[in-house]
C-alpha cells in the first residue's frame, strides 16, 4: 500500500496515470517518461533528477583536485 492506498487507487486518484505503468516501473521492464515520474514522486514531496554517469564525476572531481593544486 502507498500512501495507505493500493497501487490501483494510487495510480489512478493520486497520480492520474495508468496503474500498469507503477507496476512496469516497480519491476524494473518499465520505461516512464520524466512526466510520469513527477506525477509518481510529487505525492512524496520528491523531485526528479539526474546525474552524469560515475565516469563523468570522477572526471570532474579529478579536474577540480589538479586545479586546486
Amino acid at each position: 500500500k502507498i500512501l495507505g492506498m493500493s497501487q490501483k487507487e494510487f495510480a489512478h486518484k493520486v497520480a492520474d496515470i495508468s496503474p500498469r505503468i507503477i507496476s512496469e516501473f516497480e519491476s524494473g521492464v518499465g520505461n516512464p517518461t520524466l512526466a510520469t515520474l513527477e506525477k509518481i514522486a510529487e505525492p512524496f514531496g520528491l523531485k526528479t533528477t539526474f546525474l552524469p554517469p560515475e565516469s563523468w564525476r570522477l572526471l570532474a572531481q579529478k579536474n577540480e583536485d589538479n586545479s586546486n593544486a
